[in-house]
């Protein structure tokens, strides 16, 4: 039997503390330290530092995502899903985490898929106190990876 996995895998993670661009907060400033623009120059691989959430989401799990950036609440830097990079505001995301967005409960994998006892994918991880620790105005890295 072959099974086919349509979806997402979704990582919303904090900044690393260290991206210091200096300068008071601003509208264009992510939480004093990062501005959008530079968000869009950096690499993701350098800007995460802490996992609040981790996620397996069906089809309609980036509609959230993409209702941001159509809002103007978040930018969108990389779309081709290997992943797919956004960056929004804590203010607009943590809300999300009460309820993961499209959240698989138990997450669905392959027959080839390895799976060994260490394996993440037993359902939504959220990192309720990292999460409450966010200030509003301050951007969030969130990864999204097609699972298909």
């Amino acid at each position: 039997m072959n099974l086919i996995m349509l979806g997402w895998n979704i990582s919303v993670l904090r900044l690393d503390p260290r991206l210091s661009a200096g300068g008071p907060d601003s509208g264009d400033s992510v939480h004093g330290r990062l501005t959008i623009d530079e968000a869009q120059a950096l690499p993701e691989v350098t800007t995460a530092a802490e996992r609040l959430a981790l996620w397996q989401a069906g089809v309609g799990g980036t509609d959230w995502l993409h209702a941001l950036v159509d809002a103007n609440r978040a930018i969108m830097t990389a779309v081709n899903g290997y992943p797919s990079i956004y960056y929004a505001l804590a203010a607009d995301v943590i809300p999300q985490l009460e309820a993961p967005p499209h959240a698989n409960a138990t997450w669905h994998f392959d027959v080839g898929d390895i799976i060994d006892p260490h394996w993440v994918g037993r359902g939504p991880e959220v990192d309720a106190s990292a999460a409450a620790a966010c200030a509003p105005n301050e951007w969030l890295l969130v990864q999204v990876w097609d699972e298909s």
